[in-house]
């Protein structure tokens, strides 16, 4: 049992008060007071404690006192899906120079499978590792190791390990709510849209190159498309979110057509034509800048789809009047001459028609005035 989950039962027990009785006052659930209680939740949410601490009967000091409680429990989390970020307790930790950094982050991308020394060589130094990088390895992990714990990268034979509880790493959240919502055909919009919420950025931003492009990186750069498309398929037509989410996807993918496409579906949906083609003009114009070519089918579709449907009224937002636009013509010839007796037969076809149209068919080579004949 985790020590903050001990004291919440002590008081909570103290107060004489049930876990239902507790989990009622505050607004959770009781298995998830249990949980916390019995310390299977490394990370409670700060919210759930926060109600629970103020469902008791406690001093201000006291509160403050249990919730410090489960800060100091917590293991440090660790972010790569975005700019490396190391926080424990809601205060973000300095793990020191970019090589500890690099370091942590290729082991982070490998939680819990020891990384060799010649992989770590690669990302480090590349092709020119110093004579000591055995052990400027041995201090990098050792700076590590005073910032998230003496446990925390170990050394095997295999080589070093992050031993990171999966639920400390936002990679491994989101692969786990991606996997899981492969297993919910009907229903994998919500787990689909926590798993792109564990996104800050590109991964790994900021970092050395080697580390940016590493096999794992880019696998989970591309699940995050995948998920973005498959949670805007899934999710079509449930508003602002899928639009909020997808902005964030495209900002970091610039060049993907399916993702602009379903952006510019998503926002025509909410009424937003204008931003839709603005979107499409963007894209066409960077596909032409960056890789020389046209906007695919996909994406020609959605614009020619935006075009032709009628505009989408959100809700809450009053229709706007229906605007009749004029068939013009071509402008008419200023001196029109002659051509009497096919004017005289267009007219009869005319003659006792009030409601029924009258179809006729001009014909003739190029240049012989057909349409100044039918403009006047």
């Amino acid at each position: 049992m985790s020590s903050g989950g001990e004291a919440l039962r002590r008081r909570r027990v103290a107060a004489g008060w049930s876990q239902l009785e507790l989990a009622t006052r505050a607004g959770v659930g009781v298995r998830t007071l249990r949980d916390i209680e019995r310390g299977h939740v490394r990370r409670p949410q700060r919210a759930s404690l926060e109600r629970l601490v103020a469902a008791l009967p406690l001093a201000d000091a006291d509160r403050a006192e249990l919730l410090a409680g489960f800060e100091r429990a917590a293991p440090p989390w660790i972010g790569v899906l975005g700019p490396l970020a190391v926080r424990q307790g809601g205060v973000e930790l300095d793990v020191g120079a970019a090589m500890p950094r690099a370091l942590l982050g290729l082991l982070a991308l490998h939680a819990g499978r020891p990384v060799p020394s010649d992989e770590i060589v690669d990302v480090l130094w590349e092709d020119r590792p110093p004579r000591t990088y055995d052990n400027l390895i041995h201090v990098y992990a050792g700076r590590l190791r005073a910032v998230l714990g003496t446990e925390a990268i170990r050394r095997t034979s295999a080589g070093h390990l992050l031993a990171s509880a999966a639920d400390c790493l936002d990679l491994a959240a989101f692969e786990a709510l991606t996997a899981r919502a492969g297993t919910l055909p009907d229903e994998p919009a919500d787990d689909l849209a926590a798993a792109l919420a564990c996104w800050r950025g590109p991964v790994l931003a900021g970092s050395p190159g080697r580390l940016r492009e590493h096999p794992i990186a880019v696998a989970a750069a591309r699940t995050r498309v995948a998920a973005a498309l498959a949670y805007a398929d899934a999710a079509s037509g449930a508003g602002p979110q899928v639009v909020a989410a997808l902005w964030r996807v495209v900002h970091d993918e610039p060049l993907h057509e399916g993702l602009a496409a379903r952006l510019m579906t998503a926002l025509a949906e909410q009424g937003e034509q204008a931003a839709a083609l603005r979107l499409y003009g963007e894209m066409r114009a960077r596909l032409a800048a960056e890789l020389g070519v046209e906007p695919g089918n996909e994406l020609r579709r959605a614009r020619e789809r935006i075009l032709t449907r009628p505009p989408e009224v959100p809700a809450g937002r009053q229709p706007e009047r229906a605007v009749t636009v004029p068939a013009q013509l071509p402008a008419a010839v200023a001196a029109f001459t002659g051509r009497t007796a096919a004017l005289r037969r267009l007219d009869g076809l005319l003659e006792g028609r009030r409601e029924s149209a009258a179809i006729a068919v001009l014909t003739g080579t190029a240049g012989v005035g057909k349409t100044a004949l039918a403009v006047h």
